[in-house]
């Protein structure tokens, strides 16, 4: 009897697993999409709202390729991030549900990505806040830098945890873009 138990609960226990792996790899699941390409989409879609909106109600539009001629900025932006493009034609409907969830999560859940994000495309202010990080705290330095004014004003949770502590920070944030 014991025999009989343990083998009808290693059956259950193997079809549920492999069902958890089935749902992941059926129709429509991508595993490739990036959190870096969903982030890229998402800035993109933030300055083109007339287009975020489109695609939010019908995703499919991104393989249209009338939709594209009409939204040249759109065609131009997938036309130069191979990645992005690879994935939304791939799977528009999840690709527009992780830009979704992206959106919704916001900079409060990852002020760390948000700052590697600028610091990335910022290489010059990153090496001088890597070796000086008190630097944010420096009004003249923020001054002569408007990239980094904009980008303190904009996200309250990155300035507020990078003003409190700047090494503590600029430390977390190394680490951060190490790992990701």
């Amino acid at each position: 009897m014991k025999t009989v138990i343990a083998a009808l609960a290693a059956t259950i226990l193997i079809g549920a697993a492999g069902s958890g792996v089935m749902a992941q790899d059926g129709p429509g699941y991508n595993g490739d999409i990036t959190r870096a390409e969903v982030a890229n989409f998402d800035h993109y879609l933030d300055k083109h709202p007339e287009v975020a909106e489109r695609l939010a109600a019908n995703p499919r539009l991104v393989n249209d390729p009338q939709f594209l001629a009409n939204h040249p900025g759109l065609r131009g932006f997938l036309a130069n991030r191979p990645g992005v493009r690879e994935e939304i034609h791939e799977s528009p409907g999840q690709f527009m549900r992780r830009e979704g969830h992206y959106e919704w999560l916001g900079e409060k859940a990852h002020p760390l990505a948000n700052t590697d994000r600028y610091l990335d495309q910022h290489p010059k202010v990153a090496q001088q806040l890597q070796q000086h990080p008190g630097l944010v705290d420096d009004p003249k330095y923020v001054a002569n830098h408007p990239g980094l004014r904009e980008f303190l004003a904009t996200h309250p949770v990155a300035r507020t945890a990078w003003k409190s502590h700047p090494n503590r920070f600029m430390n977390a944030e190394g680490k951060y873009d190490r790992n990701h």
